[in-house]
């Protein structure tokens, strides 16, 4: 018997089970209950199964992975006992008190089927049964679950001597293939043909392997942050060639595969430049195998590091910059600090002492780790200032943790405090926020269990996210109120459009969809107070940029409602375009309508060709003029702000138009938005009638909103969202997409069925009736009585 497997793509559940003549068969039994086993006597902790839950728990590959679409239950022990995915529902149940797995039942909904994998006592074998308790196999292995949802099987088969586990993620349940943990931290991931696919670390570093058709090594990538730092590509010679430099290395593989690159040195010279561990950067030695340089990563600007000894003693350290000045003197033993000692490690890391007992680990990347003298973790600093420390009391409990975040314009300090069991925010938010159970792990991240009881971690890392100080996000809304109150806006209206669109925004987040951003939302607040303040001759007039910013806000806040294309235009298909714009990228619509406004033409950015659309087709016209949204959205007029946006689309592909039919397909749509956005929009092109798995997975991607081509080619509308409703005496639970038309408020169609999506893609328009000449009727003779 084969442990549950997931679809990555989709998270479609699928058991296999051989049957006794050999043949593999799909699990389709209805659900209707299953038969309880019998309680176990209760087993003691396994040190093994907590010594790898541990392990998944500190290793990036898993900690770094955040919960996505599938929800997670907790008994009041803070155990997981259920994943719910999609069509799939994986329960857990334990052994008495202790983390140990003795029973998992594996539901899918999509077929209203079970299977129960039940543990015999005192062995590794499970029998796996239906819900009618007929016996279909037995397996033989060992699971588990970690506090963040990640959960693991390890077979017990020859095939598996070496004991790799099997881990799959909560959010979707894709597998991260087979595992190997390594002492100092580091996770190996290998294919099914055992070869390594990458090697990472609680730093943020990975090594990605690639192979060649004959299935041997042929490149090796070192990345950080996503950022590519070094690669090398095997030669014909058997050696390894650096991409950048050309320099030749020679591959040695440790003892579980991972792969170490040393320099091979040239015969002239009295230096060598190694790679200790490719997970750092290039280090330079001289003759008495003594560090001497070290290659700074671009991510915190580049330079070169030197080191400078007296005897074997350091004398000096000092950073410079990428065009080899000096930049920053770190340590001197001239000058009186606060270092008693310095080590250089030859990875190119160096170690140093504190006259106050305390020990650190300056790493290549900026990266400060500091121990207090009793072996706890003190702090973690990284090289644009932000840290995180930690307090304790006589007694090694944390009493205090202070996260310092550098922010535009400074720095944010979040603090808790407490007794040592239960940390409370300091100053208090407007929510209670106490943390309890807190486990500080080497790397800087910490586990703890907030109000409701449930298992959360705090990642170091986050602090090098760039987000927004929501006092800026205070300031550029104050500003905009402030210009608009001076411009003569109707503020009450004005104020509920800023107070809907941050309403969507964070709704759409808090449902896991891509929406916009802190920085977005201040941005689009800063194009919006520039369209009220007119430069001094405007394409446009300020009395009708007045108007047009208060119609931006309107489209920008509600883009199901407030964007159509009017009465009487054939633009419906850049209408989708101007919706997904307005819900993904506001900044960047408002900068649009602000451009054409002020000056008649769009640059979209930097080397990008400049957009002029033809003045006609961007002037206010008959429906435009005093264009109030009470009234006309009814009537299905297009406002002023809709109008410039679809026309600079068009004028974006078709250069030139003026009006009418633009002859817009789904690759010009597709093109006209990106370049308006610079992303590309989904869409489902003409005859793809999307299924249900393919909105679930977009869902769980948040890809939404989603063109799609309707009445078989003569039209487009879209699809805002998805959703799955379980309905008594159905085969299957039905699907609802969440529908928008180009037109009028009156022409939304809303939530309708998937099969009625389709009927609306393949329907074709009723033929237009051959003209008739115009008749008058015959004058009426007239009676007298």
């Amino acid at each position: 018997m084969y442990p549950p497997r997931f679809n990555e793509r989709y998270g479609d559940c699928r058991v296999c089970i051989p049957s006794t003549d050999g043949a593999t068969v799909r699990n389709r039994l209805v659900l209707d209950a299953y038969r309880p086993m019998p309680k176990q006597r209760p087993e003691l902790p396994n040190p093994e199964l907590s010594k790898i839950r541990r392990l998944i728990e500190q290793a990036s590959i898993v900690a770094g992975e955040g919960a996505g679409s599938a929800h997670i239950s907790r008994d009041t022990r803070g155990r997981v006992t259920s994943i719910d995915y999609t069509n799939t529902r994986i329960n857990f149940a334990y052994a008495g008190t202790t983390e140990n797995i003795h029973k998992i039942m594996v539901e899918d909904l999509l077929h209203r089927s079970t299977l129960t994998f039940t543990q015999r006592p005192g062995s590794k074998s499970w029998a796996v049964t239906d819900q009618s308790g007929t016996m279909r196999g037995t397996w033989n292995g060992e699971a588990l679950v970690t506090g963040s949802g990640f959960y693991a099987f390890k077979t017990a088969t020859k095939e598996n001597a070496e004991g790799l586990w099997q881990v799959h993620r909560p959010d979707t349940g894709a597998s991260c293939y087979g595992l190997r943990f390594l002492k100092n931290g580091s996770v190996l991931t290998y294919r099914t043909e055992n070869r390594l696919l990458n090697a990472r670390r609680s730093d943020g570093s990975e090594i990605k392997c690639d192979y060649n058709a004959n299935n041997f090594l042929s490149r090796i990538t070192e990345s950080k942050d996503g950022e590519t730092r070094r690669s090398w590509t095997r030669l014909s010679s058997g050696r390894w060639s650096e991409e950048k430099t050309g320099n030749l290395y020679a591959l040695h593989l440790g003892k579980w595969g991972e792969p170490h690159l040393l320099r091979v040195p040239s015969r002239n010279s009295d230096s060598t430049s190694s790679v200790d561990r490719i997970y750092h950067a290039r280090v330079d030695k001289n003759s008495d195998n003594l560090v001497t340089k070290v290659q700074l990563p671009a991510s915190i600007g580049g330079g070169t590091r030197i080191f400078e000894y007296e005897g074997a003693a350091v004398r000096r350290i000092v950073d410079t910059d990428s065009t080899g000045k000096k930049s920053k003197e770190i340590y001197s033993l001239e000058k009186t600090n606060d270092w008693k000692s310095v080590t250089v490690k030859s990875d190119g890391s160096f170690n140093y002492e504190t006259v106050d007992g305390k020990l650190g680990h300056w790493q290549p990347d900026g990266k400060i780790i500091e121990h207090n003298a009793d072996g706890t973790l003190c702090s973690i600093t990284f090289h644009d200032g932000s840290n995180r420390f930690f307090g304790y009391d006589n007694h090694k409990r944390i009493t205090s943790i202070t996260d310092t975040k550098m922010v535009m314009g400074g720095s944010r300090i979040e603090q808790w405090v407490g007794d040592g069991n239960t940390l409370e925010s300091v100053p208090q938010k407007p929510w209670r926020d106490e943390r309890s159970s807190i486990l500080v792990i080497k790397n800087g991240n910490y586990f703890y269990r907030d109000l409701d009881g449930r298992s959360r971690v705090a990642k170091v890392d986050d602090l090098l996210l760039k987000n927004l100080d929501s006092s800026q996000l205070h300031r550029a809304r104050l500003e905009l109120e402030t210009i608009g109150k001076a411009s003569g806006l109707n503020m009450a209206r004005f104020r509920s459009y800023l107070d809907h669109f941050e309403k969507r925004c964070a709704e759409a987040h808090r449902q896991g969809m891509k929406a916009p951003n802190a920085l977005q939302i201040v941005q689009t607040y800063n194009n919006l107070s520039a369209l009220l303040q007119t430069p001094r001759k405007p394409y446009f007039h300020p009395s009708y940029c007045r108007q047009l910013a208060m119609e931006t806000l309107g489209n920008l806040a509600y883009p199901k409602e407030h964007i159509n294309q009017g009465v009487g235009n054939l633009t419906c298909n850049i209408t989708t375009g101007e919706k997904f714009m307005a819900w993904r990228y506001p900044e960047k619509y408002a900068n649009l309508v602000k451009q054409i406004a002020h000056t008649g033409e769009y640059r979209p950015g930097r080397g990008e060709p400049v957009i002029r659309p033809v003045r006609q087709t961007i002037s206010p016209g008959p429906n435009q003029r005093g264009w109030d949204a009470d009234r006309d959205l009814a009537r299905d007029k297009r406002n002023g702000a809709s109008k410039i946006v679809q026309a600079t689309g068009i004028a974006s592909i078709r250069a030139g138009y003026r009006g009418g039919d633009p002859q817009f397909g789904t690759r010009e749509i597709l093109a006209a938005t990106r370049k308006l956005t610079g992303h590309w929009m989904p869409y489902f092109t003409e005859g793809h009638l999307p299924s249900a798995r393919e909105l679930l997975y977009l869902k769980s991607q948040g890809e939404f909103p989603i063109g799609v081509v309707t009445r078989s080619g003569n039209h487009v509308q879209t699809i805002f969202d998805v959703r799955e409703r379980y309905l008594a005496g159905q085969r299957r639970n039905v699907i609802d997409v969440l529908l928008n038309d180009s037109h009028g408020i009156n022409h939304i169609p809303g939530w309708i069925s998937l099969e009625a999506l389709h009927r609306r893609q393949r329907e074709r328009p009723e033929p237009r009736p051959k003209s008739v000449p115009h008749i008058p009727p015959l004058p009426r003779r007239r009676t007298t009585g």
